[in-house]
C-alpha cells in the first residue's frame, strides 16, 4: 500500500514537473508578434500578469518561478519589446532580457484643449519632469528662433502651439525634447497651403490659433459637431469686424484659473485682458493647445447670418441672428 501511494505521488511530481516545463518551454498559441512595455521598477510578477492578461503566456507563476530559476531578474530590460509570435515563457524572458529588443521607448499623449500648465501637470504626474522643469523649458525666447512660424513678436508663449497627439519618447527623454516633437507636429499639421489662406485674408497664425482654442473650449470635441466650429468660428470672426465683443466663458475660465461650465458673475468681473466680456477683440494670446479640426474651423469659417451662440449639457450647439433668438435659445435650451 505505501509503495503504491510512494509510486502515484512521484507521478503526480512527474506529471507536474512536466506541465511547468510545457509551461514554460512550450511555444504559446498567439500567432502574431506583441508588443509589451515594461516600466522602470515592475517585479517578475507584476510583468507575468501583464502577459497573462495578453495571452502571451499560459502561466504567470510559470514566468515568475522561471526567471526566479534562471536568475533572470535583474537582467529584464525596461522598455518596449516586441515579443515574436508563438514564443514560449523561456524565450519571452531572453527577449526581455536583450537591450536590442527594447526600444527604451515609452508613450505619452496631450489632449486636446489642454493649457500649458495642464500638461506640465500631466508629465510631472507620469515621472517624465517636473512641472517647474517643463515649464522653464517652454520659454518662447528659447524657440521662437527654431521655428519661423513663432517669430511673430506678439506671440509671447508656446500656450497652443504645443500639437495635442500622441507621442512615443525615450524614457529618458527631456523637456526639450518633447517640446521639439510637439512643435515639429504643429509645423507638420498646419501646412503651408493654410497659412497662406490665412494671409490671404489678412489674420495672422497667432490669431487663428488663438481663436482655435477658444472654439476647442466652446464647442464640444465630438467630430459630428465639427460642422459646428465653423459656424462659431464665423460668430467670432464676425464679432470681431464689427467690434463687439466674443463674450467667451472659455476665456474667462483661462484668467481665473477655473474649469466651469460657466463662469460666475464674480469671475466675469475679473480685470484681465483673458476677459472678453470687459475687453474687445481677441485676448493676447491662445488659452490651450487646439485640435487640428479647431484650427482649420478658424481659418475656413462658415459664412452665416448668424451672432449668438450656446451650448446644452451634451455639446449641441443653437444659434441665432438676432439677441430675441437668442434670449429664445436660452429659454428653450437651458431654462429647463
Amino acid at each position: 500500500m505505501l509503495k503504491k501511494i510512494i509510486v502515484s505521488v512521484f507521478a503526480l511530481a512527474i506529471i507536474a514537473a512536466a506541465a511547468a516545463a510545457y509551461s514554460v518551454y512550450a511555444p504559446n498559441s498567439f500567432s502574431e508578434a506583441a508588443v509589451i512595455r515594461i516600466d522602470e521598477g515592475m517585479s517578475a510578477g507584476m510583468i507575468g500578469r501583464a502577459l497573462k492578461s495578453r495571452g502571451l503566456i499560459r502561466s504567470s507563476l510559470a514566468f515568475k518561478w522561471y526567471v526566479a530559476y534562471s536568475g533572470s531578474a535583474q537582467k529584464l530590460v525596461s522598455g518596449t519589446h516586441e515579443i515574436k509570435a508563438g514564443s514560449s515563457i523561456s524565450s519571452i524572458v531572453a527577449q526581455l532580457k536583450s537591450m536590442d529588443n527594447s526600444s527604451r521607448e515609452r508613450t505619452i499623449t496631450a489632449i486636446e484643449g489642454w493649457r500649458l500648465k495642464e500638461l506640465a501637470a500631466y508629465l510631472a504626474k507620469e515621472g517624465i519632469a517636473s512641472e517647474e522643469s517643463f515649464m522653464a523649458a517652454a520659454k518662447i525666447n528659447d524657440w521662437s528662433g527654431k521655428y519661423p512660424f513663432l517669430g511673430d513678436p506678439k506671440i509671447r508663449s508656446l500656450e497652443g502651439f504645443l500639437y495635442p497627439d500622441t507621442y512615443n519618447i525615450f524614457i529618458d527623454a527631456t523637456p526639450e525634447d518633447i517640446i521639439k516633437k510637439m512643435l515639429d507636429e504643429f509645423d507638420s499639421k498646419v501646412t503651408a497651403q493654410m497659412r497662406s489662406d490665412l494671409r490671404s485674408r489678412g489674420r495672422s497664425l497667432l490669431e487663428a490659433v488663438t481663436l482655435a482654442s477658444i472654439i476647442e473650449r466652446e464647442i464640444s470635441n465630438k467630430p459630428e459637431y465639427d460642422s459646428d466650429r465653423r459656424i462659431v468660428s464665423g460668430i467670432f470672426w464676425s464679432r470681431l469686424e464689427i467690434g463687439m465683443g466674443l463674450q467667451s466663458d472659455a476665456t474667462v475660465n483661462y484668467a481665473t484659473g477655473k474649469s466651469m461650465t460657466r463662469p460666475t458673475l464674480k469671475d466675469l468681473e475679473i480685470d484681465s485682458p483673458y476677459n472678453t466680456y470687459k475687453y474687445r477683440g481677441l485676448p493676447p494670446g491662445p488659452i490651450n493647445s487646439p485640435s487640428l479640426a479647431s484650427i482649420s474651423a478658424a481659418i475656413y469659417p462658415a459664412e452665416t447670418d448668424y451672432l449668438y451662440f450656446l451650448t446644452d449639457e451634451n455639446g449641441k450647439a443653437y444659434f441665432a441672428a438676432t439677441y430675441d433668438g437668442h434670449l429664445k435659445n436660452i429659454r428653450l435650451y437651458l431654462d429647463n
